[in-house]
């Protein structure tokens, strides 16, 4: 059974490198300028999310870190050597 017929200019072929081949040197141009401002604001985009995540993520709220850690131990056991 063969699928519907694909109309002309319809990407779901996957032929887009044989589309940007047949488009003169100006749409060429412009395609690749096209391609070239999404790539950036995609990287733009997955970094801010990163860095968003990492800053608001609280990963160093409410727990303690190795050193504090170590300090609150020491205390105490200074603390319950000195009674």
């Amino acid at each position: 059974m063969k699928g519907p017929e694909l109309a002309e200019g319809d990407m779901r072929g996957g032929d887009f490198v044989g589309e940007y081949r047949r488009l003169n040197a100006e749409d060429q141009s412009a395609c690749r300028k096209w391609l070239i401002v999404n790539a950036v604001f995609g990287v733009a985009a997955i970094l801010s999310l990163v860095v968003f995540t990492a800053i608001y993520s609280g990963g160093g709220t409410g727990s303690m870190t190795a050193d504090k850690q170590q300090q609150v131990t020491t205390a105490r056991s200074m603390a319950q050597g000195a009674k």
